[in-house]
């Protein structure tokens, strides 16, 4: 009797994993039939096409970055090697903020520009080199701009410090001195000029890639299939 119920438990294992077996066999002949369907119903002719705006629209974000660009050279001298850094918030008595300007090229001209709310609140900057050098250290109560010309390469730290009693809020600009006017008021429209500019550059140079590696690799499918 226990002979008998083992040869059926084996049987039934077996029929259950020969089923299983089957119907993966099945499930997969179904997707790949699906795939061939569903694909053969697409013209090559739409994907590339597809393929070709994608291109497309990559030129035209690069062709409008290059004259966004090219505009903001009008206001600004070679906007591509300016840099900057801007801080907004609030410091209380005694705290301090770094702001940190990342790849300063030296003989080019450096600004620092604070506002602070309310007025005639005392403040202390200063700015220290990649050397950890002090560079500027001045006790300030009211709007702040400073402009030095770097002696190093490098990133340099302006440190804003509260002296007063009260919480204050301020309001700093680090940044390449072409990015001011002459009364060391910012350029905020350029600065965001150039941003835009940069960011369509990027991002239409790596859509125009991806969109001519498209194009070039659904031609070579095609005349691949052509062939065959």
């Amino acid at each position: 009797m226990y002979y008998r119920h083992s040869r059926l438990k084996i049987r039934f294992n077996f029929l259950m994993v020969s089923y299983h077996h089957a119907f993966l066999s099945n499930s997969n002949c179904r997707v790949h039939y699906f795939k061939e369907q569903y694909l053969s119903t697409v013209p090559n002719g739409i994907i590339l096409h597809l393929n070709y705006i994608l291109l497309v629209i990559g030129l035209v974000m690069l062709f409008s970055g290059v004259v966004i660009l090219a505009i903001s050279s009008y206001f600004v001298p070679d906007p591509l090697h300016t840099v900057n850094a801007r801080y907004n918030g609030k410091i209380s008595q005694n705290q301090h903020s770094d702001i940190v300007l990342m790849d300063v090229q030296k003989r080019k001209n450096i600004s620092l520009y604070i506002l602070n709310e309310p007025v005639d609140t005392a403040l202390n900057a200063k700015i220290i080199n990649p050397r950890n050098v002090l560079v500027v250290n001045q006790n300030f109560s009211n709007k702040f701009y400073i402009n030095f010309i770097p002696t190093v390469d490098g990133n340099y730290t302006a440190t804003i410090t509260n002296l007063n009693t009260t919480l204050t809020s301020i309001d700093v600009l680090f940044a390449s001195s072409v990015l001011f006017y002459n009364n060391g008021d910012p350029k905020n429209f350029e600065i965001y000029l150039i941003m835009i500019g940069v960011i369509m550059l990027v991002a239409g140079t790596g859509t125009a890639i991806v969109g001519s590696i498209m194009v070039i690799l659904r031609k070579y499918k095609s005349k691949e299939y052509n062939y065959s």
